[in-house]
């Protein structure tokens, strides 16, 4: 039997201190994320953060 490995990449981005307060931080997202790979046995490729950084801002460096 043949099996494949997904690859996934995780991408992290707060925008405020508040959000990091409430439990959203870049930490705690990178863990969820981490749990998720691992729960469905996929290897994680990548993960980018973007802290600080509006969503609504599309140049922001994750994203390029």
């Amino acid at each position: 039997m043949n099996t494949t490995t997904i690859r996934a990449m995780g991408y992290l981005r707060v925008s405020t201190e508040e959000q990091a307060r409430q439990g959203v931080s870049i930490d705690a997202q990178e863990e969820r994320i981490q749990a998720l790979a691992a729960a469905k046995g996929w290897s994680l490729a990548e993960i980018i953060r973007d802290a600080g950084y509006s969503g609504k801002n599309l140049g922001r460096p994750g994203i390029r």
